[in-house]
């Protein structure tokens, strides 16, 4: 979950986010029998990991952002959290919604596959489409959204194999189309009328 946003009491319970963790969850079930290391790349207030953590399903969490004020070891939680890393000796990549804040994304992705053992996991997940561009996107800072090709493209010049590339909301695709294209622009002009 971005820094910026907040507001909901329990973000996990929310539609959007649980949902989001059902298919991160898929990958870490059922649980390796080798330690797992997980790296948080992006991780805002490490909504994800931090219950991968409680669920057993890592062992040890570093969440990186450069957003945070402060490096520290969370004494609850047991996860570090940092400014700035390396990016070595992590069996897991958790990227969620991270390379679109980023200008040049293949650049950033190559230096953290490259220093990655052969055998990490990545696990992206970015926001669908530019056709679904909004204000939000604005406000969150992207600089684009991905399709499929994009995206498949993106983790195979940096370096990546793919396992599996899907869109996880198709199911809100037309209501967030409708949403975005036509009722914003209705109570834009709405609002200057």
């Amino acid at each position: 979950m971005d820094l910026i946003e907040g507001g909901i009491e329990n973000p996990i319970k929310h539609w959007y986010y649980s949902h989001k963790f059902w298919f991160i969850k898929k990958v870490f079930m059922p649980r390796s029998e080798k330690p797992r290391n997980l790296i948080d790349i992006g991780a805002g207030s490490a909504l994800f990991s931090s219950e991968l953590l409680r669920l057993n399903l890592v062992d040890s969490v570093v969440a990186l952002d450069t957003g945070y004020e402060k490096e520290y070891k969370d004494s609850a939680s047991g996860i570090v959290f940092r400014r700035q890393s390396d990016f070595q000796g992590f069996t897991d990549y958790l990227l969620t919604d991270v390379l679109e804040h980023v200008d040049n994304d293949l650049v950033f992705l190559k230096s953290i596959v490259s220093a990655a053992s052969k055998d990490s996991r990545f696990i992206i997940t970015v926001p669908a489409m530019m056709i679904l561009w909004s204000n939000h996107d604005v406000y969150l800072k992207h600089f684009r959204r991905y399709g499929k090709k994009e995206l498949q493209k993106l983790a195979l010049n940096a370096g990546l194999t793919i396992d599996e590339c899907r869109y996880t909301y198709s199911s809100v695709f037309l209501l967030a189309l409708l949403q975005r294209k036509f009722l914003n622009k209705r109570n834009y002009f709405r609002f200057f009328s």
